[in-house]
């Protein structure tokens, strides 16, 4: 799935990052970070997001980028178009790590009163939903 630049973030900046002497340099790499992103769109190669879970099943497991197999079903990579042309750096987060840590973070009693709790986990759930609605489906076409 194609990922977009949320528009009231920052945009990639290398400022701050490297030492001062390369400031100049990190200023002209910034500049030209904005082109080679809009070349990258203009390639078809842009920061996108998937489920590796979908790459374990066949003659070859993996993770879909030559790795074996991931263990959390709900992790997802997100590549960025920032290795070389062609290539990409993923990294990867988990959905039931992300909620094991809010849930750690917030404490039971406050855990309960958190409405934003409640939407996550309709959200979620309406997503099982529509997964195991797509799977009966697709048991009725074989």
């Amino acid at each position: 799935m194609r990922m977009h630049h949320v528009p009231h973030t920052p945009e990639i900046d290398l400022t701050g990052i490297v030492d001062e002497e390369y400031s100049d340099d990190v200023a002209f790499a910034n500049v030209n970070l904005k082109a080679i992103f809009d070349d990258y769109y203009k390639l078809a190669t842009y920061p996108h997001a998937d489920f590796p879970v979908f790459w374990q099943e066949g003659d070859e497991p993996c993770d879909g980028h030559g790795g074996p197999p991931v263990d959390d079903p709900t992790t997802i990579y997100v590549g960025l178009p920032l290795a070389g042309f062609g290539d990409t750096v993923v990294y990867s987060v988990s959905i039931a790590a992300m909620v094991d840590q809010r849930i750690d973070e917030a404490g039971g009693e406050f855990w309960e009163e958190r409405r934003e709790a409640k939407l996550l986990a309709d959200g979620l759930r309406a997503l099982a939903d529509k997964i195991d609605a797509a799977i009966l489906l697709g048991s009725r076409h074989k």
